[in-house]
């Protein structure tokens, strides 16, 4: 068995899944068509109203949710110590990232737009956010992935289940 996760606008269902097929826990309650499960160790990904699957390598320790109070936050934090390591940034940047942070919880639309927050161990670690540019456009926004947590597939899952997303919408 495994553990499976739906990604809605209003919360994050986890449940077991090891006497259900995937196709079947996908439809359960009406939740959207992106669903993914823990085969270990691989996460998987898949959409099922396009038959799509995606593995991912993932350490079973690792997992992408949906944004908690305290993660904008930790998000903001990430990008400003991250780019002023790396790239000499200043805090403006971080000031910039703490706007557009703020511009998606304010103006959230549950149809088009979603935010992930990777978890390495219970500890934010990374994110991704989409957001709707105009009818036919969306913009993948605030991909950080703390530097510990790199090489371990995390940023190729952000960026996939971000873009899946997309191409359903």
């Amino acid at each position: 068995g495994g553990v499976g996760v739906f990604f809605d606008s209003d919360r994050t269902f986890a449940g077991s899944i090891a006497n259900r097929g995937p196709a079947a826990s996908a439809s359960e309650s009406g939740m959207t068509a992106l669903y993914s499960f823990m085969i270990s160790p691989l996460l998987i990904f898949a959409d099922y109203s396009a038959s799509k699957i995606t593995p991912v390598p993932i350490k079973k320790r690792n997992r992408l949710r949906k944004p908690r109070p305290g993660d904008m936050g930790r998000v903001v934090q990430l990008h400003g110590e991250l780019y002023a390591r790396e790239f000499g940034y200043d805090v403006t940047f971080e000031a910039l990232v703490a706007e557009i942070a703020a511009g998606f919880v304010r103006d959230f639309k549950p149809k088009y737009e979603r935010c992930w927050i990777a978890e390495m161990d219970g500890v934010v670690v990374g994110s991704v956010f989409l957001v709707q540019q105009s009818r036919t456009v969306a913009k993948l926004r605030l991909l950080v992935l703390d530097p510990r947590a790199r090489g371990q597939g995390l940023g190729r899952c952000l960026t996939r289940v971000c873009i899946g997303f997309a191409r359903r919408i």
